[in-house]
């Protein structure tokens, strides 16, 4: 792979980070007052309109493409609204920080995933950082102790969907722009969110809300972009390694914003979540050099 498209990658991947996490703030600050469900439409609609703008403008085809894109698509955006339901469920009941630790697991998911599905090679010593990652989920989410939360499993369901949405995002042809693969993602939650709005009770927004949930619709459209660009130029499993920025920026607007300090547990887990995807990072890398 050549090194200038991994550059570009990790730079796409650097930016959907905070788009996510920016994303993820304001969300969980909303969650206090409105419905998870009225929040996520609304997200969605001021989301929807900038992506169909630049399709307009860049003039992108909107339908003209072969029966397997469309299924990769559809399959895709099925994994995004099944992520965006288990991570926002997670999100409301736990701390930014907590969820963020779990979701830091995904390096070594998609890493695995990419071996197995994409016949990227992963030696023994890459295979064992995956595992020992797998511990610091464990250490973060403390199934069966007194401060286990059952949420904690919604935010490792999303990160089975979100892992099976990159590699969905890897598999789609070249002939799909980034622009239309973002689109019909928006599109496929905003669909989900119309189809369930009849079952929750509506909230009307002030004009602070509305600021926020239009800030929301706009970061999540920065981390859906640069997502989708980072998988489709860089290699999965060297790009991924960056996603660990977004603890940073968890930890950060989780203390400024909702005053939240990461638990001891917390922290142990994320150093050794992080430092499993780093050793797995820096094995590659040595195996490439030799």
């Amino acid at each position: 792979m050549n090194m200038t498209y991994n550059t570009k990658g990790v730079i796409f991947i650097l930016v959907s980070m905070f788009g996510f996490v920016v994303n993820d703030t304001l969300m969980k600050s909303l969650f206090i007052t409105f419905p998870l469900v009225e929040i996520i439409f609304l997200r969605a609609l001021f989301c929807l309109l900038p992506l169909f703008i630049a399709i307009k403008i860049q003039r992108v085809a909107i339908v003209n493409y072969s029966r397997t894109s469309w299924s990769l698509m559809l399959l895709r955006g099925f994994a995004e609204v099944m992520a965006t339901l288990t991570f926002l469920n997670a999100l409301k009941h736990l701390p930014l920080p907590n969820v963020t630790a779990i979701i830091q697991i995904l390096p070594l998911t998609v890493t695995m995933a990419a071996a197995l599905f994409l016949n990227e090679r992963v030696g023994l010593k890459r295979w064992t950082a995956i595992v020992i990652g797998f511990i610091g989920v464990l250490i973060v989410i403390k199934p069966g102790t007194e401060g286990f939360s059952s949420y904690s499993y919604y935010a490792v369901l999303s990160v089975i969907f979100v892992t099976m949405r990159e590699i969905v995002t890897r598999k789609i042809p070249a002939e799909v722009p980034a622009i239309m693969i973002t689109f019909i993602t928006a599109l496929s939650v905003g669909i989900t969110a119309t189809i369930c709005l009849p079952f929750i009770t509506l909230k009307a927004l002030d004009a602070t809300a509305f600021m926020l949930v239009w800030s929301a619709g706009m970061a999540i459209f920065v981390g859906y972009f640069f997502s989708i660009k980072s998988m489709r130029i860089g290699e999965i499993s060297f790009v991924s390694q960056f996603r660990y920025t977004a603890m940073i920026w968890a930890v950060l607007f989780g203390y400024f914003v909702f005053n939240d300090i990461p638990a001891q547990n917390t922290i142990i887990g994320a150093v050794i979540i992080v430092a499993s995807g780093l050793y797995a990072f820096h094995c590659k890398r040595l195996k490439e050099a030799t």
